[in-house]
Order: structure tokens, then C-alpha cells, then sequence
């Protein structure tokens, strides 16, 4: 019996439940602290029809209510990770995978906000400057280890390449959108790309369709020059590859040149921690 007013200390034991110790594989603090944060915005998917930013760090803990959209976060973050992983099945419009390894959710009907198939899907993901930065110098510094080998050739389309020894801006918010809209047979597969770089500038990228689904890309642009850029879709890669346009480039002048390989740059980094 129990004393009134004495306090109550429980345990693991207490409960008959074995006691957990962590170990070196479960939990590295140092390797965790090498590894920068992030922000993900949420539009059109599941219970969110606009989640607003919320930060993900390398160790991260939702809380909230039932049907509060913690299931929702963690579908999206699974349907991004084996979407690359499948790296689109060899598909030019790099379709959601929408079943498998990792989640399991139906059709663009069941997966789109209030089951509106007119509306478009979009992930956003935000990143500071400077901890891009840190992932261009360190390797180690990803957010998460990648489990699927990847060729020779991914290095040369993102981080490596002529714009490697490009600096990345010193500070500032990169910022950018994925949207996806349906696309029977294939499933919802990227109609619109933004992205922009802090006192750099931003472009938006349309993706259009003409007979035999032969794929246009539209470009708009602040800041960059107009038709200084062009966007084509790497054959490994699930995310899209900003390239500039080599006529263009040629005859721009010493500092747009500069302006065009830091937006580019930028890019491919910020493509390169997200993969």
C-alpha cells in the first residue's frame, strides 16, 4: 500500500517492459549534428490543403491529435523516397509512385485533397544557405542516407559537372515547389517546377504537352534573364536538371554568367541533398 501524499515512481520494470539501451547504431549524435534542416510545405495532399511550413530536422517528432495530419507528413515523405528510388521506371514525366515499397496509397483520387483531380499535388521544401553550403563540403552532412546505390552518372548531372566549383550563396532561404497533377496511365507526374534562390533570383518551369505527348517546357523568370534557362529530366533521376542555355551563355556578359552558374549551381546542390 501506497502512503498518501508519498510520491509514485514507475519504471520500465515496473510494467514488465524490457528496458531499451541505446546503442551507437541507433542513435549517433555527432553524425546527427552534421546533418542541416529543412522546411516541407504540404498543398492538395491527403487531409492538407495547405499544411504551411513546418521544419524537419535529422531528428524529428510529430505530435498531435488523431486525424491531426501526422500520417499524412510521413505518407509524403514516403511517397518521395520511393518515388526516387524507383527513379520513374525510365518515364520522361517522372510519375509519383503512388504503391510501393513503403506506402501503399491508391489512385491521384484518393491521395488529392478533397478528391479533386483538377487540383494539383505539391511538395515544397525550403533550406537555408549557409546548410546547403555544408552539404556541398561535406558529404556526410545529408539528411538522410540513401539506401539504393546510385550510378557514376548521378554525380556528373547534380553536385559535380562544370558548375562544382561554383560558391553558393552565403545566405538567404532556397526555396523550392514540386506540383503534380494526374497523368492516366502513367500516374500524377510533375507539371510544375519552382524554385528560388535568395538574392540570386527565381524561375518556374510549365511543363506543356503536344501531340504524341511529346513534352514542352515553359520557362519564366525574375531577376535571370529570359531564355537563360532550359529544363530537361536527367535518365536516372527523379528530380528535373536546370541547365543554362549554351547559346545564351556564351555572349552573356561576365556577371550575368556569374548570376546564370550560382542559380545553377544552387539547383543541382539542393537536388543533390534531397536524393
Amino acid at each position: 500500500m501506497v502512503r498518501c501524499g508519498a510520491p509514485v515512481r514507475y519504471s520500465a520494470q515496473t510494467w514488465g517492459v524490457p528496458l531499451i539501451r541505446p546503442t551507437n547504431r541507433m542513435f549517433d549524435a555527432n553524425s546527427i549534428s552534421k546533418r542541416p534542416s529543412m522546411k516541407l510545405r504540404l498543398e492538395n495532399f491527403r487531409l492538407f490543403r495547405d499544411s504551411g511550413w513546418f521544419k524537419l530536422a535529422p531528428l524529428t517528432c510529430l505530435v498531435g491529435r488523431n486525424s491531426s495530419g501526422k500520417s499524412s507528413v510521413l505518407s509524403a515523405i514516403l511517397l518521395l523516397k520511393q518515388s526516387i528510388e524507383r527513379e520513374a521506371m525510365g518515364s520522361a514525366l517522372m510519375p509519383l509512385a503512388l504503391a510501393g515499397t513503403y506506402c501503399d496509397l491508391g489512385n491521384y483520387v484518393d491521395v488529392v485533397h478533397n478528391h479533386d483531380e483538377q487540383s494539383e499535388i505539391s511538395l515544397s521544401f525550403s533550406i537555408s544557405a549557409p546548410d546547403l553550403a555544408k552539404v556541398s563540403n561535406d558529404r556526410g552532412a545529408r539528411f538522410v542516407d540513401f539506401s539504393v546505390p546510385r550510378p557514376r552518372e548521378f554525380g556528373y548531372f547534380y553536385g559535380y559537372g562544370s558548375w562544382r566549383d561554383t560558391n553558393l550563396p552565403e545566405a538567404g532561404q532556397i526555396d523550392v515547389r514540386l506540383s503534380f497533377s494526374v497523368d492516366e496511365p502513367f500516374g500524377p507526374s510533375l507539371s510544375r517546377f519552382e524554385i528560388k534562390v535568395a538574392e540570386v533570383g527565381s524561375a518556374i518551369f510549365v511543363r506543356t504537352i503536344s501531340g504524341e505527348r511529346k513534352e514542352h517546357w515553359r520557362v519564366y523568370t525574375t531577376v535571370l534573364p529570359p531564355k537563360s534557362l532550359r529544363l530537361r529530366l536527367g535518365p536516372r533521376s527523379f528530380f528535373p536538371i536546370i541547365e543554362a542555355r549554351p547559346a545564351f551563355y556564351s555572349r552573356s556578359a561576365p556577371r550575368v554568367k556569374h548570376r546564370i552558374s550560382v542559380f545553377v549551381a544552387t539547383s543541382r546542390f539542393f537536388f543533390l541533398f534531397l536524393q
